[in-house]
């Protein structure tokens, strides 16, 4: 049987400290992919219910923005189910991240590259 677990602290200065399933080395290497890929790609993250996708995912997130200067978006279809049109909530995200973290025209012009 499968337990979720609380979700780990995913601190700023050591990303990694608090995870137990020793994923750096996974995260370190496709964040380098992603990093270096101009081409557009889908990523399929798979596994069971409690297998830790999301805690995946979240470190994923915090590695590219520190290391690379990636911005992303978490986006939780799951989370998001009760809308009757997904690409509102989608949209909802993005509008989100742009007010919060960009405020100029050379932050849209870096946005947009």
């Amino acid at each position: 049987m499968i337990v979720k677990n609380k979700e780990i602290v995913i601190e700023r200065d050591d990303i990694f400290a608090n995870d137990v399933l020793d994923r750096e080395g996974l995260i370190d290497n496709l964040s380098k992919i992603i990093s270096t890929t101009t081409d557009p790609f889908v990523l399929s993250i798979d596994a069971d219910w409690g297998a830790g996708k999301t805690t995946f995912v979240r470190l994923l997130k915090a590695h590219l923005e520190k290391e690379y200067e990636i911005q992303s978006i978490y986006f939780s279809a799951w989370e998001e189910d009760y809308s009757k049109e997904p690409l509102i909530s989608i949209v909802g995200k993005i509008d989100k991240h742009i007010g919060n973290n960009f405020s100029g025209n050379e932050d849209l012009k870096k946005l947009s590259k």
